[in-house]
């Protein structure tokens, strides 16, 4: 369970370069020793090849600037046009629900004005049976003198009654 490490040191102006392999009784120390005592590493600060000047950097950046403000305004525009489809169906919805509202009212005013005019037609046609009885009702007892005349007049009146309606029926 060793690991090695290469090490090479340089000085600064000296073009000798110093190589050292240790062996290290934990293979990942050696990795870590590595990164700690040269080699390109990439940290907070990165090393880069090729450093852009700071012209071609700055145009860089603004055209990224303007992609994602680009983006941005491309998503605003999906969530508007998605809000307005959303109140479209919405009112869509609302137009539906009083339309259906309004025939339900008038089919309910409708039954309502037939019940009415079934019970008006329901009194007339009591009424009118009960005036029938009345009109064929006898008395049997009459305290007047003159008891006869009224109900000869009695008897010719259901008789002009019963003609009227005989007539009617026609």
């Amino acid at each position: 369970m060793y690991g090695t490490v290469k090490v090479e040191r340089k000085a600064n102006n000296s073009s000798n370069t110093i190589t050292i392999d240790k062996k290290i009784p934990y293979p990942h120390l050696a990795s870590f020793i590595s990164k700690h005592l040269g080699g390109e590493h990439f940290g907070k600060r990165m090393r880069l090849k090729g450093i852009q000047d700071s012209k071609q950097l700055l145009e860089d950046q603004t055209k990224q600037m303007i992609q994602k403000k680009q983006k941005d305004e491309i998503e605003k525009a999906g969530l508007k046009m998605k809000d307005y489809q959303d109140m479209l169906q919405l009112k869509e919805e609302h137009i539906r629900d009083e339309i259906e509202r309004e025939v339900d009212n008038k089919s309910k005013q409708l039954l309502f004005k037939q019940e009415m005019q079934q019970m008006h037609q329901q009194k007339i046609l009591k009424q009118q049976q009960e005036k029938a009885i009345n009109d064929l009702e006898t008395y049997d007892y009459f305290p007047y003198t003159h008891g006869e005349n009224i109900d000869n007049m009695q008897e010719n009146y259901r008789r002009i009654v019963l003609s009227n309606r005989a007539y009617q029926n026609q």
